[in-house]
């Protein structure tokens, strides 16, 4: 009977700990935006797209934001206020003067979105301008502009990762700052060659 309950406790944190990597980085589809105007829950952003949150929101025009997708659904999340509020595509139903009427966009193909890795900050040293992430991959940041942004992060921020032919961004979802950044194994082997 105990040996039973040792393995079984051994197979339920191990179930537990591939969670947890999986949990620690996850491939998204994400938009990056400019709040235009924000009517109760109904936020209109500049690009024409409707958004209708799970609650009312206040943020000022022009407002950068980055809205997160769930996989193959019009629906996400995007942060306001250092607050996550969670987000549906609406789309323009008809229009009564100037009333609008928005339902939400559940089958509309959305092609106007980015694909990255969201992760978590696990560490970062501005003194060095290096950042660690919680799925164990480290990077060195590109500028002195880009020391000052990192030093403004702390453990535990969302961020994407993401790439674009040989470059690497790394962006704060809360405050959709980022930094241009190299691996730390690239940053070494470039210091070796040189």
């Amino acid at each position: 009977m105990k040996t039973r309950v040792i393995i079984n406790s051994i197979l339920f944190v191990f179930c537990l700990s591939l969670f947890n990597l999986t949990a620690a980085e996850k491939e998204v589809r994400y938009l990056t935006g400019f709040i235009n105007e924000i009517d109760g829950n109904l936020i209109l952003l500049t690009n024409n797209l409707a958004w209708r949150t799970d609650r009312h929101v206040t943020a000022m025009s022009m407002q950068p934001i980055i809205i997160v997708l769930e996989k193959d659904r019009n629906e996400g999340f995007l942060y306001i206020k250092n607050e996550k509020v969670n987000v549906t595509l609406m789309q323009n139903a008809s229009a009564v003067g100037k009333n609008k009427l928005y339902v939400p966009a559940l089958n509309e193909k959305l092609n106007v979105y980015n694909i990255g890795t969201l992760v978590e900050v696990e560490k970062t040293n501005s003194e060095k301008g290096t950042i660690k992430l919680s799925n164990g991959q480290s990077f060195k940041v590109k500028t002195k502009e880009d020391k000052e942004e990192l030093s403004k992060w702390s453990p535990g921020t969302e961020v994407i990762v993401s790439k674009s032919n040989n470059n690497i961004r790394i962006t704060n979802i809360i405050t959709t700052m980022y930094v241009g950044v190299v691996s730390e194994t690239m940053a070494e082997s470039a210091k070796t060659t040189n």
